[in-house]
């Protein structure tokens, strides 16, 4: 049996053919496909799919962003209305900062979705393109203890 923690099967890419690609995944044995939100409107497409679908299960997240998200009070109370359904919070982390001001908001926005994940007693699934020493960093001073790590480009004293 096989698992698949991070996909993003409420692309468009999927639209037309997701039966298909849910079969083909049972075929060679795979029981649990982690579909990851990173937005509102992909959290909510995630759910749409894990309901339909068995072996596929949520997990709703932002993606790390450099501007300020929208209603992001509204996306937080999101998650957090539909903890008993999802498996984890994510896609969340950090990704490319290229400066003091983009660090910030990442990492204001990384630790919401921690302390979030903390309240509703979920792993995070973390997106690190380029930040690791960020990440390692704030995953430390929070104290996170439960988390996969997604896009880790780090050399391995971070890992």
């Amino acid at each position: 049996m096989f698992s698949d923690i991070h996909s993003h099967l409420e692309r468009k890419e999927f639209k037309n053919n997701l039966p298909d690609v849910i079969k083909r995944a049972k075929k060679v044995r795979l029981n649990l496909i982690l579909t990851c939100g990173i937005d509102l409107e992909s959290n909510k497409k995630a759910l749409e799919i894990s309901s339909k679908f068995r072996i596929v299960k949520p997990t709703l997240g932002l993606y790390p962003s450099n501007k300020e998200i929208p209603n992001l009070q509204e996306q937080l109370d999101f998650i957090k209305k539909n903890k008993d359904l999802i498996k984890g919070v994510g896609e969340v982390g950090m990704d490319r900062p290229m400066n003091g001001n983009q660090v910030t908001k990442q990492k204001e926005l990384f630790i919401k979705l921690i302390d979030l994940a903390k309240k509703i007693n979920k792993p995070l699934i973390i997106h690190s393109r380029g930040a690791e020493k960020h990440i390692v960093k704030i995953l430390e001073e929070e104290k996170v203890e439960r988390a996969v790590m997604h896009s880790f480009n780090g050399p391995e004293k971070y890992a």
